[in-house]
């Protein structure tokens, strides 16, 4: 039997098969850049180790007590270095050169005034504090980290998808024609808008925690930067923003915004402690910053 095998033009076959070519190559190209990112960020079981670690240390400590190894004051020595120790291992703050007023204005609250009950009996040879009441604060101070660090985390990772996300969407946007790319941008400035209002929403109802509302907020604003830029979500952005200056000023509410603020606001590394007074005034610095961004 004879089988002719004859070549078909490539414009005969259907437009789904462009579509879904191009869909394809456009999915691919999204998760290179959303799964093949690389972040350093604290992974469950490094954390879990962490804490597992420090609180077999300090178990060690009370047992040296129990012996008659360790005096009161050499306990709360001890014990002061193993907790700033553990925060900075798990933090990255530098924890273990803070004084207690600097540790009070750190975002753990309970740190700050478990690690001001350690200061005096560290120095003071005539104290009478109580050995296995520093060990017991110990715990409590690595157990208060954990917590904020786990919740930290979840925001570390919102913040590193949302970044990437934010990256492939601007790409995507330099692809279309120039009249599409005003659509995208007031489509990204709508969005990070609803987002902050969200975030206003959690505040009205009386969230307890301003920092992680500030550190929500701050993620938005990041995205929504990157979004529109493209830039690095990291110091670079005040580099550029100076640049941007030099050429065209950078307006937001109807003035100057400059960019070492901006870096104040939005880009210097956090870990301070925030009233709700503070995060009420960032969410409008973001909220008029999006809106009149150009």
């Amino acid at each position: 039997m004879k089988y002719s095998v004859g070549l078909q033009s490539p414009f005969a076959f259907s437009a789904y098969w462009y579509i879904i070519g191009i869909a394809v190559l456009l999915l691919a190209f999204v998760l290179w850049h959303v799964f093949g990112m690389k972040i350093s960020i604290n992974s469950p079981l490094r954390l879990d180790r962490l804490r597992r670690d420090s609180m077999r240390r300090i178990s060690g400590i009370e047992q040296a007590y129990s012996k008659g190894e360790m005096g009161t004051r050499d306990v709360y020595q001890q014990m002061s270095r193993e907790v700033r120790r553990y925060t900075q291992a798990v933090t990255g703050w530098r924890t273990m050169s803070m004084l207690p007023d600097e540790m009070q204005a750190l975002a753990i609250p309970e740190l700050g005034r478990l690690m001001r009950g350690y200061y005096q009996p560290e120095f003071d040879l005539a104290s009478k504090a109580d050995a296995r009441t520093a060990v017991a604060d110990g715990r409590e101070a690595v157990e208060a980290v954990h917590r904020f660090a786990v919740r930290q985390r979840r925001v570390s990772w919102r913040a590193a998808i949302r970044s990437r996300t934010a990256y492939v969407r601007y790409r995507i946007t330099q692809m279309l024609p120039v009249r599409m790319r005003a659509g995208m941008a007031a489509s990204s400035r709508k969005k990070a808008l609803r987002r902050i209002e969200r975030i206003e929403k959690k505040r009205l109802q009386g969230q307890p925690d301003p920092h992680f509302l500030y550190l929500n907020l701050r993620l938005e604003v990041r995205a929504f930067i990157r979004s529109v830029t493209g830039w690095p979500d990291d110091d670079t952005v005040i580099q550029r923003l100076r640049g941007k200056q030099k050429q065209k000023p950078f307006m937001a509410g109807g003035k100057r915004y400059e960019p070492d603020k901006l870096a104040k606001d939005f880009y210097e590394p956090e870990f301070t402690c925030h009233s709700i007074d503070e995060v009420t005034l960032s969410i409008m610095k973001a909220k008029e910053l999006i809106s009149k961004w150009n």
